[in-house]
C-alpha cells in the first residue's frame, strides 16, 4: 500500500515538473521575440516624416513630407532647387528641422541701377540715362517675371514681389487684372503698375 502512494507521490511531482518545463520553455520563447518587435518600432519610428514650407526664391514653393531629423539644405533641394535671384547666404543650410518648420529663402536685392546696367551688351562700359529709363518702364510678364523684377514695379516691395510669384505657382494669371487677387494689391495699386503688365 505504501509502494502505490509512493508511486501516486513520484508520478504527481514528475507531471508538475514537466508542466513547469513546458510552461517555462514558453515564457522564455515569448522573451526571445520581443526584441524584433521593438527593433521594427524603432524602425517604423525613424521613417516617420514631418510637414515643412519651403518659400522665398526656390524653383518650386510649397509644402513638403520630407523624412524626420533633415535639415533645411534637404528641404530647399527638395523644392528644386535655388533660383538665381537666390540670396542663399541668408539661409541656415545645416539648421535642423522639425513638423511645421518653414524655410525661406530671400531674393538678393537689386537697385533699378543696377538691374538697368546688367542689361548693357557684353564690352559696352555705360548706357545712356534715357536708355535706362526706357529699360525701367518696360512690360513685366507676371507669368515669367522674378522677384526683382516685381520688386521695380510701383508700390511693391519685396514682400508683395515674393507673394506674386507665390500666388501664380497655384494660380497663373489670365489677364493682368487677376494680379488683384494676390494679397496686398487693391485697385489703387493696380492703377499705378498697370501700364507695365503684361500676360504671355
Amino acid at each position: 500500500m505504501e509502494n502505490r502512494k509512493t508511486k501516486l507521490i513520484l508520478l504527481c511531482v514528475l507531471l508538475t515538473g514537466c508542466l513547469l518545463t513546458s510552461v517555462a520553455a514558453e515564457y522564455f520563447s515569448k522573451q526571445e521575440q520581443a526584441p524584433v518587435i521593438k527593433t521594427e518600432t524603432q524602425t517604423q519610428s525613424k521613417e516617420q516624416l514631418i510637414t515643412v514650407y519651403v518659400s522665398g526664391a526656390v524653383v518650386r514653393p510649397g509644402m513638403y513630407e520630407l523624412p524626420a531629423g533633415i535639415r533645411a539644405r534637404e528641404a530647399v533641394a527638395a523644392a528644386g532647387g535655388f533660383t538665381d535671384s537666390a540670396n542663399m547666404e541668408k539661409v541656415n543650410l545645416a539648421k535642423k528641422l522639425k513638423d511645421g518648420s518653414q524655410v525661406n529663402v530671400p531674393a538678393l536685392k537689386v537697385s533699378r541701377k543696377a538691374a538697368g546696367a546688367s542689361a548693357a551688351p557684353t564690352g559696352q562700359q555705360a548706357v545712356r540715362p534715357g536708355r535706362q529709363q526706357e529699360e525701367a518702364r518696360g512690360l513685366v510678364n507676371i507669368n515669367t517675371a522674378s522677384v526683382a523684377e516685381f520688386d521695380s514695379l510701383p508700390g511693391v516691395g519685396e514682400v508683395t514681389a515674393q507673394r506674386i510669384v507665390e500666388y501664380r505657382q497655384q494660380h497663373p494669371f489670365a489677364r493682368i487684372e487677376d494680379i488683384m487677387q494676390v494679397r496686398g494689391i487693391g485697385e489703387a495699386k493696380f492703377n499705378k503698375m498697370k501700364d507695365r503688365l503684361t500676360v504671355q
